[in-house]
């Protein structure tokens, strides 16, 4: 009797069932993707041009900006369900008959369950490509106090941006190349722009939380520059003041601030300064709009000229240059207070003064120098462009004969002794050109022009490599001090 091998048709009855599992699993996949693909193409057959207010006011309803649609509005899904919007205007919060800026391409992604019908059609998210906006300053309190407070919205974003800056029809600046985002939820509210200011790369980020007391943060990064700020704010009171404090840092420096801030003015009510040269305190105001501009009070403890002189020795000469120069939009006016310097020679004891920074140029005002036994200096002038300092200087000796022992010269003469110069020097490739030389005795051009010539040939031999060695300022003082002789 032959012997019938059952495995043989179970493996076979299975392969059948296995197949049929597939053929089903297929048919299964089929028709919920016909059914998906159905359901997505159902917005395709609705009316956009007819419904553009319809998705004007969900816009401002869902994002709270008041917009225009001028170009076409079409449908995608994929790679996801969305609405795509070409040529759109935003108005402005405040005057909605102006326009506030225009946006090349809008794309609003459509939640999945919201496909139906236009009435019932959400918005995710608001994608806006290629937005130019033109920003009046002047009406930036009008937005913070009108538009910022009541501003509620799901989520922004904006990609190869510009935001153009006016003082009413002046154009100022702009920012470019920005990619925004801002993202909103339950218990926090952030923004965060990245652009180019001054063809510098700069990062703003503010954070708004909703159930605290210190409820706004914003931190604001100037990598090129070395800046970098933290600031934190309170809710503000009746009078729209906020209380807040912040810490700022600019190449090695430091500061701490206690400060009020109200409409677009900072006042500074308490800080401290410090770095490897300086430490004191600082305060005074900041105003932002419609230009930056500041005056602010250093008061500082000490000041360590040694170990900056150190550090520029090190240097080339181009340093001084580069660190003098500024960009055009910083102004304002400083006041200092140095109550000691460090400087291993011990020449300077102390100084107060005023320094005004207009555009490029850093103007001199008054600069009092004390040189403690020694006597006083005087000196006013300005840094043009980081490249040129025009200086007049009055110097007054009140003993003749303490003054040239600090310098290694033998003189017994006791008498005051009072000196005026004027001149320029080029700080890039540091020369001394003088003027007008006015001592006791009446001195001719060809005597100004030796002194100057010494001064080039001993003190500025190496740059500012023998500027800050005080042994070639002793050497000088002994040539002329011979000469006089």
């Amino acid at each position: 009797m032959k012997q019938i091998n059952f495995n043989r048709y179970k493996s076979y009855l299975n392969i059948n069932r296995y197949k049929g599992y597939t053929h089903y699993l297929f048919y299964v996949v089929a028709f919920v993707g016909f059914v998906t693909f159905v359901y997505l193409s159902i917005p395709l057959f609705f009316d956009y041009e007819k419904s553009k207010s319809s998705i004007e006011n969900k816009i401002y309803k869902e994002f709270n900006l008041k917009t225009s649609i001028n170009g076409t509005i079409k449908y995608v899904f994929l790679p996801s369900p969305q609405i795509k919007i070409s040529n759109l205007t935003i108005k402005d919060p405040i005057k909605e008959s102006k326009d506030l800026g225009e946006v090349e391409n809008v794309a609003l992604p459509i939640p999945f369950k919201k496909l139906t019908s236009i009435k019932k059609m959400e918005f995710n998210k608001l994608e806006l490509k290629n937005l130019r906006i033109n920003l009046n300053l002047n009406d930036f309190n009008k937005y913070r106090k009108e538009f910022f407070p009541q501003f509620k919205s799901k989520d922004i974003e904006a990609l190869g941006s510009e935001i153009k800056l006016f003082d009413d029809k002046k154009y100022i600046t702009k920012l470019n190349n920005i990619n925004f985002t801002y993202i909103s939820s339950l218990t926090v509210d952030e923004a965060t722009l990245k652009g180019k200011l001054f063809e510098n790369n700069i990062i703003i980020n503010f954070k708004n939380k909703k159930n605290s007391k210190n409820s706004k943060i914003f931190s604001i990064k100037y990598p090129n520059l070395k800046f970098a700020a933290n600031i934190v704010l309170s809710e503000g009171d009746s009078k729209n003041i906020f209380q807040g404090n912040g810490s700022l840092s600019l190449n090695q420096s430091k500061i701490n601030l206690v400060f009020d801030w109200k409409e677009n003015l900072l006042n500074i009510k308490k800080g401290n300064i410090r770095n490897e040269f300086l430490n004191g305190k600082i305060n005074g105001e900041i105003k932002f709009l419609p230009f930056f501009n500041f005056d602010l009070n250093l008061d500082l403890n000490s000041f360590n000229f040694k170990t900056l002189a150190q550090i520029i020795m090190k240097k080339d000469d181009n340093f001084i240059n580069d660190f003098l120069f500024l960009n055009n939009k910083i102004n304002g006016s400083v006041n200092i207070s140095l109550d000691k310097i460090y400087s291993g020679v011990k020449l300077v004891k102390s100084l107060e003064s005023k320094i005004n920074f207009v555009n490029r140029d850093i103007i001199i005002e008054r600069l009092l120098i004390s040189l403690g036994k020694l006597g006083a200096a005087d000196v006013t002038g300005m840094v043009k462009d980081g490249t040129k300092l025009i200086f007049n200087k009055n110097l007054f000796i009140d003993n003749a004969k303490y003054f040239y022992s600090r310098f290694g010269i033998y003189n017994n003469s006791t008498e005051p002794k009072s000196l005026f110069i004027s001149g320029s020097f080029n700080i890039k490739k540091p020369k001394i050109f003088l003027d007008e030389l006015t001592t006791d005795v009446d001195l001719k051009k060809e005597d100004i022009n030796y002194y100057q010539k010494e001064f080039n040939q001993t003190v500025l031999d190496n740059g500012y490599k023998t500027l800050f060695d005080f042994r070639n300022i002793r050497e000088y003082v002994r040539i002329i001090s011979d000469e006089n002789n």
